[in-house]
């Protein structure tokens, strides 16, 4: 997945059936545009069935979905805010991290295969 500068986004369905891009300022158009493409993407991460973390670029967690909370044992709601070394303290010092902030340094994804203890395999 390649990297958008903030100015290159703009919401998933955010071309109408004209080919032109609806206003997604603060209008009332651009809030509903916003608001309803992030329920929509919030309604995705729920379905999937791996353990889906995301994080900000201040590396708190923004969302974890239900199988994410269910992985480490806790909530969603109290999932947010947390860093990923409070999430998954047994992954410090394991190549996870590194590849994280390698893929935030460069902008190109970074791939891991290591033993994670609390999976046990």
């Amino acid at each position: 997945m390649r990297r958008m500068k903030d100015n290159q986004r703009r919401p998933m369905d955010s071309v109408n059936k004209t080919g032109s891009t609806p206003q997604t300022d603060d209008s009332p158009a651009g809030v509903k545009v916003a608001v309803e493409t992030t329920d929509t993407v919030l309604a995705v991460l729920e379905r999937i069935t791996d353990g889906v973390f995301a994080f900000g670029r201040d590396w708190r967690c923004i969302h974890v979905n239900q199988a994410g909370a269910r992985f480490i044992g806790d909530r969603a709601e109290n999932c947010r805010g947390l860093t990923p070394q409070q999430l998954f303290p047994e992954a410090i010092g394991l190549p996870f991290f590194d590849a994280g902030r390698q893929a935030e340094a460069t902008g190109k994804p970074a791939h891991v295969q290591a033993y994670y203890p609390p999976l046990g395999g």
